[in-house]
């Protein structure tokens, strides 16, 4: 199994185990990635491509995942671009 496959079986695994719990998969999807992606910041835009979701959908979950208390996010001087972060990662 390649390295990127095993990372997209780890995104799979947290978002069906968030599900239980009525998680939507997108944000299980999202927050599976953010917990191991390098750098360990990624933009709105960088996350839909790695995860395959519709930017529309990933708006509202990241939303969702950022009241939880499960992100971060910040946007950075040089850029209009928000960057998200799980808040027990540092770069």
């Amino acid at each position: 199994m390649s390295e990127r496959e095993a990372l997209l079986e780890w995104v799979e695994r947290v978002a069906m185990y968030l599900a239980r719990d009525g998680v939507p998969p997108i944000a299980g999807r999202v927050l599976g990635r953010l917990m191991v992606c390098d750098p360990p910041e990624q933009s709105a835009g960088q996350i839909s491509e790695a995860i395959g979701a519709s930017r529309a959908s990933l708006t509202s979950n990241l939303r969702l995942l950022t009241s939880m208390g499960f992100l971060t996010w910040r946007s950075r001087p040089d850029e209009r671009t928000a960057c998200y972060r799980t808040p027990a990662r540092r770069s």
